[in-house]
């Protein structure tokens, strides 16, 4: 291997070591980022059950949403994501609650990913 060779490598892995820990410094940046979802309760009827169940639904597809899905194998992250999930609806649950008793069309379900 020549010294221009050395040279041209070694300015190859910089690049690509610079590259990943940017890559991951954004990544790292974007799980703390609060994701959120607006739920909507204009169409529903919440004096009928069947309609309570929609807007029980939309909220638990909302969490999903913001926080993330699971993967095969990553027990850690699974348990953050279930916790998230939790926290999430409960939160989405009770903000549901205040906003139809004021007569609000929408509740905006939030999350901050960890």
């Amino acid at each position: 291997m020549t010294a221009d060779t050395k040279v041209l490598t070694m300015t190859r892995m910089t690049m690509l070591a610079a590259s990943i820990a940017c890559c991951l410094s954004a990544q790292g940046q974007a799980q703390l980022t609060p994701m959120s979802r607006t739920v909507s309760l204009a169409d529903l009827n919440l004096a009928q059950q069947a309609d309570r169940e929609i807007l029980d639904m939309r909220l638990t597809k909302a969490a999903i949403a913001v926080c993330g899905v699971k993967s095969i194998g990553d027990g850690v992250g699974n348990e953050r994501i279930d916790a998230c999930r939790t926290a999430a609806l409960a939160k989405g649950r009770r903000d549901a609650e205040v906003r139809i008793a004021a007569g609000a069309a929408t509740v905006r379900l939030a999350a901050r990913k960890d």
